[in-house]
């Protein structure tokens, strides 16, 4: 049995055979003796059929049956954790260390004793369940582990996440692409296997449930609950078969995760290896060893020109990014594969262990919120995942040095876009470039071009193979824009030297083909002739540059749309023709040079007799004869021109031909002199017509279309022309006869444009008609400034400048009065409710506004009233100043009977001054029914001003309300006078103050809002829920609040209450500060701010005192009672560097601007070795005492003493005590002191 078990299980152990030999030898055989009863003290011992001893089965037979069968249960059970650590892949050694432990313990337990003696039957059941059950066990575990899960996590962990390309670059958003949709897939496969893997695990854990026996499968559902847990930490045993099953399962969760991670890990580093390149500085070194460096990228980009800069597209921190984005997608995988049920129950024991600890109080990390993480989370906080993303992360921007230098390569074409093609042409020209320099420039970027076009079409940087087709087609843009920017430059240059040779062969060939008929056709061809020669040279040197312009341009492939290219080739041949008529022309003048010679001279003899007659007719008849009306003058100059133009073009003709055959040129002294005549006479006379057809033009207009500033403008640029005429025509009577034209109209001008202002009325035409004599019918449809030139107008300028001048004045009066009549129609009464009773006011502020409106409105009418042009509009003017006048005083007193009514309304109606004024109150009940008529006729009439003056009721009703109201506030002020002597605190604050405290004298609860007015800082006392008028406590304007006892309504009680109050709390400060264990803190904590202040005071005076009054007999006392102030300020100022209230801060910033001032005291009394209490430097200080025999706080300076009033201060500042402000405080204490003794 032992052999066998010992093979199929591979375990090592004592065999039975062994065993059983051993026994044997060890056992004794004897014959069975009969059995005599054993006695123990005369009692007999019983006699049983089986007895367990030491662990041991005995029977009466000692076969070892019942040992066997207990061996055989136990054994079952022991076989099952066996079973279970198989499951788990437990490696063989621990599994035989298990079963030498566990499971041999039990079956050979005592084997000497029993091991001889078990029959043959026995053994085999032992053999049995060595063997037949644990090799079916380990057979469906190891199956369903095997064949089912391991390869369900197999699947997993090979799992690609990624698209695996090898052969090609692919763009970097396509494999983003194929990412996104491989990690979909791979998503959907991997949660398949997840889920197989968890069912399957679920099934072996069924099969062995069912090899089990019911009672072993306790807890073996659901959440597998420990059987034996923690008491206190509720963990689990871990020995129970529930702890075991639920060990399994966390196992195998453990793989799922861990298959996960390895086929993320796998994608990841596969992504990484494809990108993780050799620096390219290292490339030549790998490449000397021999080792292959080449790899083909990942991605694929390109290099484009993005002007100013050579870009890469994408760029690394693209790519980077979008690799960034492709990592979290395959992170991102596991975030729809459901958890396995074992997280869940994994997650709720670490929450009951969680709890358990907090309820033992342990506040250590167990503690922390426990959060159950989905799967993509625990992929992403994985070590090894971990690592790889940081890898990944900065791969691609890792090459950004590789890129600068493939970048750096191409900074040299940067010349292409960093300058502006058009500035360095202009620069260009200006330097008169020729053409090999221009040949230069246009060469020199078609090299640039070839060598463009020799790049590489790609280079990789890294794992991205960036192509440049893009870069090279923009380059090659560039440098072809900057070849064309010069060769148009060059096709500018010589297509206007080929337009000017084109031009000059067209006017000197038109000009020789005419035929030569007369003497001036003669002349013109021998000029053409003369030009011809004179361009020669220069034709023939502008000819050959610019066909080798063309040529330059043709040869660089530079071609433009103007025709230019296709004209040079005919250039040559016109210069040729042009040469060919020119030789033409020149034959043909010598054969008709003799006829046309003597037909030359012939004329000018005809010329000379002609001219002559013009002389003597010009001198005796020209425009120039003395005593001829301008208008006559102007029609000789004309005609006489006419015939001057006639006899001058015979003369240049004449002269030319003259000098064109050689002969003596005739000069004609005369006709210089009339052409220079005529020259002036001409500017004078068309200047001179000029002015009469625009002055005769100007009278048509008609009156309401009359532009006086157009006229002027014309008159003004007349007056230039005359300025500039020549001295010598200034004389002339038509000179004369323009200049006075104009300026009489200049003169008249101003008084049309005055005429012609829109102010003037049908008055003011009439005035004018009675000053000048003439009548203007201006409302007539033909009334032109004819009718008004007709009228002696510069005669009677003065009068009619007056008349204008009014004009404007009356309407500037009337434009504002309107304003003022339009205002106050348009202004009406806003009202205000009050109270309760409607809207029975006048709102203040907007009717404030009005009566300053209305002021306004008075000074405007003022000065119109003043103004002497008023006369039309004055009536007017008078009635609405009386209006506004007495309008304002309707409603000053208006609002001043307003004022009081509101002021004693508060006092009679329904208040308790009503009542101790009886007759007062009847009287105002009279002026409220008057006052609320006037209101309502308000509402009636809201108009202002005819509210006002429309009738006497206001101006008569408002004085007497005025009185009457008067009557009763002169009563209301004895009443109150009354008052103040009762409580004079009533002094502090004013009249309607007052009165609203007594008018509701009943209610205690409206005292709160003045008594800040009526105490130094009460702002506020508190009342009792219950007890309408029991004060519990009052309050500081900083909230700090003093206990209070019962206190009746009425003020002066509450004075009393407060005072006393405040003296109660101060003895008991007194008592504080008299206990020797006294701790200032503690004090100042336990009492209001002012009593606090009262009681540092009180401890200084009584310490400083006591020293002083020890000074002589103890050396040390003074320094020790400074040492001690010098300790209570140090104390105070820690506090403030505390987190403080800001009552609280205040509290003690005001404490230690008093103790700086005590200590400062005390210095200067140990420094002047003051000891004596009785001396002066001590006594002039103000000296704090609570003398308890009489139960009073006082204060003393020198001799004098006072009590402490126990006015309520509060937490309030204290400004700073230095050395002045003491002995002001010293001098009026003096001073009132002194005013207290008896005369």
């Amino acid at each position: 049995m032992c052999g066998r078990y010992e093979r199929s299980t591979e375990f090592v152990h004592p065999p039975l055979k062994l065993l059983q030999s051993w026994a044997s030898c060890l056992s004794w055989s004897v014959s069975k003796p009969t059995l005599l009863p054993v006695s123990i003290d005369g009692v007999n011992v019983e006699v049983v059929s089986t007895y367990k001893y030491l662990g041991l089965h005995l029977d009466n037979k000692l076969d070892w049956s019942a040992n066997t069968d207990a061996l055989y249960k136990k054994g079952q059970s022991r076989l099952y954790f066996l079973r279970r650590l198989r499951s788990f892949n437990v490696c063989s050694k621990l599994l035989r260390m298990f079963y030498q432990s566990v499971v041999a313990s039990v079956l050979f337990y005592a084997v000497v004793c029993w091991g001889g003696s078990t029959k043959k039957k026995d053994a085999g059941r032992l053999d049995r369940l060595a063997l037949t059950e644990l090799k079916q066990v380990v057979k469906v575990a190891v199956d369903t582990l095997e064949c089912r899960v391991e390869r369900s996590f197999q699947a997993m962990a090979t799992t690609s996440l990624l698209p695996l390309l090898e052969d090609e670059p692919m763009p970097v958003h396509s494999f983003q692409g194929q990412a996104e949709s491989t990690v979909r897939a791979a998503a959907r496969a991997l949660a398949s296997h997840s889920r197989q893997a968890e069912i399957s695990m679920c099934e072996m854990i069924q099969e062995l449930k069912r090899k089990m026996k019911p009672v072993e499968m306790v807890n073996l559902e659901g959440s597998f609950a420990c059987l034996h847990p923690d008491a206190k930490q509720k963990t689990r045993c871990q020995a129970c078969l529930p702890c075991r099953f639920y060990n399994l399962m966390g196992q195998l969760c453990q793989k799922n995760t861990e298959a996960l991670v390895r086929a993320t890990k796998m994608s990841l580093d596969w992504l990484r290896r494809r990108l993780h390149v050799v620096s390219s500085q290292y490339l030549s070194a790998f490449a000397a060893m021999g080792r292959p460096v080449a790899q083909v990228p990942l991605f694929k980009a390109s290099i484009q020109l993005a002007i100013p800069n050579i870009v890469l597209r994408p760029s690394l921190e693209d790519i980077q990014s979008i690799l960034n984005k492709v990592v979290n997608t395959v992170l991102s995988m596991a975030k729809d594969i459901p958890l396995w049920e074992y997280a869940h129950l994994h997650h709720k024991q670490l929450q009951v262990e969680q709890q358990a600890a907090r309820d033992l109080g342990d506040d250590g990390p167990v503690t922390k919120q426990i959060t159950l993480k989905p799967l993509d989370r625990q992929l992403a906080e994985h070590k090894d995942v971990t690592k790889a993303v940081v890898q990944l992360s900065s791969i691609v921007s890792s090459l950004k040095a590789d890129a600068g230098d493939v970048l750096g390569g191409l900074a040299h074409f940067s010349i292409l876009w960093n300058q502006d093609a058009e500035e360095q042409v202009k620069l260009f020209l200006e330097s008169s470039p020729s053409l090999p320099e221009f040949s230069a420039q246009i060469s020199s970027y078609s090299a640039l071009e070839a060598q463009i076009e020799e790049l590489p079409a790609s280079c990789t940087v890294g794992s991205v193979l960036y192509e440049t087709e893009q870069l090279k087609l923009s380059l090659v843009q560039e440098c072809r824009a900057w070849k064309r920017a010069f060769g148009a430059a060059l096709n500018r240059q010589a297509s206007g030297h080929m337009t000017e040779i084109y031009g000059f062969l067209d006017s000197v060939g038109r000009q020789l083909q005419r035929p030569l008929l007369d003497l001036e056709d003669v002349r013109a061809a021998m000029a053409m002739l003369r030009e011809a020669r004179d361009g020669e040279i220069r034709i023939d040197s502008l000819i050959g540059p610019v066909e080798e312009s063309f040529a330059l341009l043709h040869r660089h492939e530079l071609h433009f749309a103007d025709g230019n290219a296709e004209k040079v080739d005919s250039l040559t041949y016109a210069w040729r023709n042009l040469n060919a008529l020119v030789v033409q022309t020149q034959n043909t003048l010598v054969a008709i040079q003799p006829a046309m010679k003597s037909d030359l001279q012939t004329g000018v003899e005809c010329f000379q007799a002609t001219v002559q007659n013009f002389y003597s007719h010009y001198d005796t008849s020209g425009p120039g004869v003395a005593g001829l009306a301008p208008r006559e003058a102007s029609d000789r100059l004309q005609a006489f021109q006419a015939q001057f133009d006639d006899l001058w073009r015979k003369y240049i003709t004449f002269s030319g031909g003259e000098e064109l055959f050689g002969l003596p040129v005739k000069e004609y002294p005369d006709l210089h002199r009339i052409k220079r005549e005529l020259s002036l006479l001409s500017k004078l006379y068309g200047l001179y017509n000029s002015v009469i057809d625009s002055v005769s033009g100007y009278y048509d207009i008609q009156w309401t279309d009359l532009n006086i500033e157009k006229i002027n403008s014309e008159l003004q640029d007349f007056q230039n022309r005359i300025r500039k005429l020549p001295k010598a025509l200034k004389e002339w009577q038509a000179f004369s006869d323009l200049k006075k034209k104009i300026d009489d109209f200049n003169e008249t001008c101003p008084l049309l444009y005055m005429m012609a202002n829109k102010a003037m009325m049908a008055r003011h035409w009439q005035r004018l008609g009675d000053i000048t004599g003439h009548s203007f019918d201006v409302d007539s449809a033909n009334f032109s400034l004819r009718n008004i030139m007709e009228a002696p107008l510069l005669k009677y300028k003065e009068d009619i400048e007056d008349v204008c001048i009014s004009a404007v004045k009356e309407r500037d009066i009337e434009v504002k009065l309107k304003d003022v009549v339009a205002e106050w129609s348009s202004h009406t009464f806003t009202f205000a409710p009050f109270r309760n009773r409607g809207e029975l006011l006048l709102k203040g502020s907007d009717t404030a506004e009005k009566v300053a409106l209305m002021e306004d409105s008075l000074m405007i009418l003022a000065s119109l009233m003043s103004n002497r042009y008023n006369a039309p509009f004055k009536p007017a003017i008078q009635q609405w100043v009386h209006k506004l006048s007495n309008t304002t005083e309707v409603i000053e007193k208006w609002l001043m009977v307003q004022n009081l009514w509101i002021y004693l309304e508060a006092v009679f109606v329904g208040g308790d001054i009503a009542k101790q004024l009886p007759q007062e109150a009847k009287r105002f009940q009279n002026i409220d029914k008057s006052w609320q008529k006037i209101m309502q006729r308000a509402h009636e009439v809201p108009d202002m001003v005819q509210c006002s003056v429309g009738d006497e009721t206001l101006s008569q009703l408002l004085p007497h309300l005025l009185e009457q109201l008067e009557v009763c506030q002169k009563s209301l002020s004895g009443y109150l006078e009354r008052k103040r002597l009762l409580f004079p605190r009533f002094f502090f604050i004013s009249d309607p103050a007052l009165l609203e405290i007594l008018g509701q004298a009943s209610d205690s609860h409206t005292i709160q809002a003045h008594l800040l007015s009526l105490f130094d800082n009460v702002n506020r006392v508190v009342f009792h829920e219950k007890n309408y008028d029991q004060i519990l406590s009052f309050q500081s304007q900083e909230g700090e609040a003093v206990a209070h006892g019962n206190v009746e309504v009425w003020l002066g009680q509450l004075l009393s209450g407060v005072k006393s109050t405040i003296h109660s709390i101060t003895r008991q400060a007194h008592l504080a500060i008299s206990d020797p264990g006294l701790k200032l803190l503690e004090f100042q904590a336990a009492f209001p701010a002012q009593v606090g202040l009262l009681g540092i005071q009180l401890t200084w005076t009584r310490d400083a005192e006591e020293a002083l009054k020890l000074s002589k007999t103890d050396k040390k006392i003074m320094q020790t009672t400074n040492q001690k102030f010098l300790d209570i300020l140090n104390e105070l100022i820690d506090m403030t560097t505390r987190d403080l209230t800001k009552m609280e801060r205040t509290k003690f910033e005001t404490l230690i601007t008093i103790h700086v001032h005590q200590k400062d005291i005390f210095d200067d009394l140990v420094s002047m070795s003051i000891r004596s209490a009785l001396d002066f430097e001590w006594q002039k200080q103000s000296r704090f005492y609570f003398l308890q025999d009489v139960d009073r706080c006082v204060i003393q300076i020198t001799d004098v003493e006072f009590d402490y009033c126990n006015e309520y201060l509060g937490c309030t500042d204290r400004l700073v005590i230095t050395p002045l402000t003491d002995s002001l405080v010293s001098a009026r204490w003096r001073k009132l002191c002194l005013s207290l003794l008896p005369s």
